[in-house]
């Protein structure tokens, strides 16, 4: 073998072995957020292929276009402009955030257009958004860690990435979702403004994200707050709707114990938090764990 193909076959080996090392180190936040997001709506699970569609859009079709219209923007429109330090900051700032909100959110609009009876609490937006958000981020880590990889970086950028900040995306476009939750719940005529108001907001959160990056440690600290002030309020939103969830068993169902199709401890066990915790302990002790899940 001559050197020029013994250097050609070493490379192919690194760039197999950093594929696969970055392919692992995405697959590691996707199986921390998908669980954390899913756990959101236990109580209605959403169906498990709508839920699939909107990861592999994320994953798929989302990054495509991403780097389609991003690559395009950058050689076309901000460097022919404004040069290439001021370019390549407005793209990454300004440009990437409303391409890839426009690109997550559109299968949004897309449930919203064709399963909208599926998306019944703002908690049902947040899950849907996540999955398409996690979908996009699992990629996209792909490729940051692979060029990671090859710059020695992959601790620093998988450390920022993967465990400092890995709901980011999920953030983002959650606004989306709840928009469009909104629009699937409301039959006012400006419903649909709700969608535009939440990529406006995701735009507007993605875009400080990556701008903070100019502005070295201090600018990602006070971006994380933010990101973090707005993860603390999904996550209300989630716990009223589950409350709201729960609640109306204890008023709509007691009508039907004459029926004999639930009983007074039916109700009872369903209609608290507390009643349901309690409820699993008692089938867990006496069927065993696997009671619990049912």
């Amino acid at each position: 073998m001559d050197a020029g193909g013994g250097r050609g076959a070493a490379a192919g080996i690194d760039g197999a072995t950093g594929f696969l090392v970055s392919l692992v180190a995405a697959i590691i936040p996707v199986t921390i957020l998908v669980p954390l997001i899913l756990m959101l709506d236990r109580l209605e699970p959403e169906p498990g292929w709508v839920l699939f569609f909107a990861f592999a859009w994320g994953a798929g079709v989302a990054v495509v276009a991403s780097f389609l219209l991003n690559s395009w923007g950058l050689t076309y429109l901000t460097k022919p402009v404004f040069g290439e330090g001021v370019a390549d900051f407005l793209s990454t700032s300004l440009v990437a955030p409303v391409v890839e909100e426009s690109a997550k959110g559109m299968v949004l609009l897309i449930l919203l257009w064709r399963r909208r009876n599926e998306i019944d609490t703002f908690t049902d937006g947040v899950v849907y958004a996540g999955m398409v958000a996690t979908g996009f981020a699992f990629t996209e880590n792909i490729l940051y860690f692979l060029s990671a990889f090859f710059d020695n970086t992959l601790v620093a950028t998988f450390a920022i990435r993967g465990l400092i900040a890995p709901f980011g995306h999920p953030v983002y476009t959650a606004m989306i979702g709840l928009g469009v939750a909104y629009a699937a719940m409301r039959t006012g005529r400006f419903r649909f403004l709700a969608p535009i108001g939440g990529w406006v907001t995701a735009v507007l959160l993605h875009g400080m994200w990556n701008g903070s990056t100019y502005f070295g440690w201090t600018g990602l600290g006070v971006a994380y707050l933010v990101l973090f002030v707005f993860l603390l309020g999904i996550l209300g939103i989630a716990a009223h709707d589950r409350r709201g969830q729960v609640a109306a068993i204890d008023r709509y169902l007691p009508p039907y114990i004459s029926t004999g199709l639930v009983t007074p401890a039916d109700i009872t066990m369903l209609s608290s938090m507390t009643g349901r915790r309690r409820a699993r302990e008692w089938a867990a002790r006496n069927a065993g764990p696997g009671a619990a899940r049912r």
